[in-house]
């Protein structure tokens, strides 16, 4: 009966000690090409340009640059959000409630009261928008996943881009480049 108790305590102690480097990110959505529609991907490129914008308003600390993004960004999800794209209901459906979710992030960009909050809510709009994109099987530009370490966050924050390379638009102090860790389409 000891040994097994001993056993149990080791394995219990030994994967509480174990590391991981795998960032909890990576199954956070799921790409489905399958659902892949030319006209949603191309409807997209504005989404995806305008959270660009939001990462420069960040990453100058522009917040009427920031808020002027959010709101243009804010704008064409509603517009999209009207148009019936294609006739397939579960795609719509993806659709649509991808756009309903990054428009509730983009508000808590709005209300954000201080760099903590603002940095948690552009980090949920990259989320809610990368959630969205795999959902409808984006492929039109391949998009990169970025991740950094923050301890005041638990998983890190995350963004992405075009590009496979960017700066760190939350902390802006560090001016080297970042590789992206995960690319979208994978």
């Amino acid at each position: 009966m000891y040994k097994y108790l001993l056993i149990i305590t080791c394995l219990g102690i030994f994967a509480c000690n174990s590391q991981s480097n795998t960032q909890s990110f990576e199954n956070a959505w799921h790409y489905s090409p399958a659902h892949n529609n030319l006209l949603i991907d191309h409807n997209c490129q504005s989404l995806i340009t305008k959270y660009q914008d939001i990462l420069t308003g960040l990453s100058n600390k522009d917040s009427l640059y920031l808020n002027n993004a959010t709101k243009d960004l804010i704008k064409i999800s509603d517009s999209l959000l009207g148009l019936n794209l294609v006739k397939d209901s579960l795609l719509n459906h993806s659709w649509s409630n991808g756009l309903t979710n990054l428009h509730a992030e983009l508000q808590g960009i709005l209300a954000a009261d201080n760099p903590n909050e603002l940095n948690m809510a552009v980090h949920m709009t990259g989320v809610q928008m990368l959630n969205m994109l795999a959902e409808i099987g984006y492929k039109e530009h391949v998009i990169y996943i970025f991740n950094v370490n923050d301890n005041k966050y638990e998983d890190g924050l995350i963004w992405f881009g075009l590009f496979k390379t960017a700066r760190d638009p939350f902390h802006t102090d560090k001016h080297n480049m970042i590789t992206a860790s995960q690319i979208l389409q994978e």
